[in-house]
């Protein structure tokens, strides 16, 4: 898949419909269409990496800021 339309400004959205951030050798997060799974948590980008005791499941379609836990 080329992103380049999207790095252009060409093209609003992503074809793509899922991702998978990794941190190091551990998923971070997965995300599939609406839905996005969050295995581990940082409240910013120099704090502490925890990981959940049960994963983090939002729909980011009606949560965008991901406050409310499915």
């Amino acid at each position: 898949m080329d992103p380049k339309a999207i790095f252009l400004g060409e093209q609003g959205t992503s074809n793509r419909e899922h991702g998978i951030t990794f941190v190091g050798d551990d998923v971070f997060t997965v995300k599939c269409r609406e839905m996005k799974i969050q295995f581990f948590t940082a409240e910013s980008s120099n704090s502490e990496i925890k990981q959940n005791t049960f994963p983090h499941v939002f729909n980011v379609r009606e949560d965008s800021a991901e406050q409310l836990k499915l």
